[in-house]
């Protein structure tokens, strides 16, 4: 397994164009999305416009901020991948009229797409969620994510993420979902790819950046790996942290600014 993980990984290097083969991840999972997406919503009561952190392909964290809670949304990504097909299938589960043949069309919601390096320039929003995407950026970015949101979200404003802490290795090969945990770290720059980049923060790691920045949890819902951490096997990386910290495999998490 370990051989085609490496060619993977190298395969992954490569400079092509990929288009996206398959939407059925995004078509076949929209409920259970759309229950992640309520959850950080139900916890904006009081926010005004929305910023997104890594909006992706279907846009529906956005998407359902903006139909089903009447926010103004500014859905941000590094990079123009949102797919149109996959918007017009998110709107029309959720009993939107609305069709669009360009993100530009979003407007007509309340919807901003903004891509751009970084949410430095972005300044109109006083509550922030993110879907799945904390977990890709690098640790030192993330950092300067929250450098950013304390500066720019009002005392009491609200920001949310769903985390996933798998190794999403685990998704496309027959590796086990906590599998990076026993990968030392030359191997893993090897694996860890641009195009799937996971930083391999854990739960305890993401909190303390937030506290450090004047981000308090004020409430957390936690999964857990479905097998029992095999703690003699951990590599240094990993062995400071408690079996009980390494056992989270997903966070749903609202922090209130200070």
């Amino acid at each position: 397994m370990l051989p085609r993980l490496i060619c993977r990984s190298l395969l992954q290097r490569i400079p092509v164009r990929r288009k996206l083969r398959s939407l059925a991840y995004f078509t076949e999972n929209i409920a259970a999305r759309m229950r992640a997406a309520t959850w950080q919503m139900e916890r904006h009561q009081g926010t005004g416009t929305v910023l997104e952190i890594g909006c992706g392909r279907d846009l529906h964290t956005s998407l359902c901020a903006a139909v089903r809670f009447g926010k103004r949304v500014i859905a941000h990504d590094v990079e123009r991948i949102a797919h149109i097909e996959l918007i017009n299938f998110t709107l029309q589960h959720l009993g939107s009229v609305l069709r669009i043949a360009h993100t530009d069309d979003l407007r007509k919601i309340g919807v901003e797409y903004v891509v751009a390096d970084s949410i430095s320039a972005i300044a109109r929003f006083d509550g922030v969620v993110s879907t799945a995407s904390f977990e890709h950026i690098p640790a030192w970015a993330l950092e300067n994510i929250f450098t950013v949101l304390c500066e720019r979200v009002p005392s009491g404003g609200i920001c949310t993420a769903n985390i996933d802490y798998t190794d999403h290795w685990s998704y496309i090969e027959d590796v086990r979902e906590d599998n990076f945990y026993y990968v030392g770290e030359a191997l893993w720059r090897i694996l860890n790819t641009g195009s799937m980049h996971q930083n391999r923060l854990r739960h305890p790691d993401v909190l303390a950046m937030a506290a450090r920045h004047g981000f308090r949890s004020q409430d957390v819902e936690l999964a857990h790996f479905p097998r029992a951490i095999e703690a003699a096997k951990l590599t240094p990386r990993f062995s400071r942290y408690g079996v009980e910290d390494l056992s989270i495999s997903s966070a749903m998490i609202a922090w209130r600014r200070d």
